[in-house]
């Protein structure tokens, strides 16, 4: 059983319908690292002369919807790599609203 919360992951083994606590794992990373480093990404994407720039604030909320709308975690990751390496190559609009 996986548990990806705001700030930190819980892992907990299930076997045959019985939770494995004693195999637990707490990992200090959750959604928030998530929207951080796509913040960052998106900072680094923009021109420091670029009049459409945005501030940090604006980046942090583009970085959350944009995780929201798109970010999962895969229950069989060959699978969804196969389908994510097709998007690849088709180009998709991103609107970005005023606010």
């Amino acid at each position: 059983m996986i548990d990806c919360g705001h700030e930190h992951t819980a892992i907990t083994p299930v076997f045959k319908g019985i939770t494995l606590r004693h195999a637990s794992v707490k990992i200090e990373s959750g959604g928030k690292d998530t929207w951080d480093r796509l913040g960052k990404l998106l900072g680094k994407q923009q021109s420091i002369t670029d009049p459409y720039s945005f501030s940090a604030p604006q980046l942090a909320r583009i970085a959350k919807e944009w995780a929201h709308q798109h970010c999962f975690y895969s229950l069989n990751y060959p699978s969804d790599l196969r389908i994510c390496e097709n998007l690849v190559d088709k180009k998709q609009s991103v609107s970005i609203l005023d606010g």
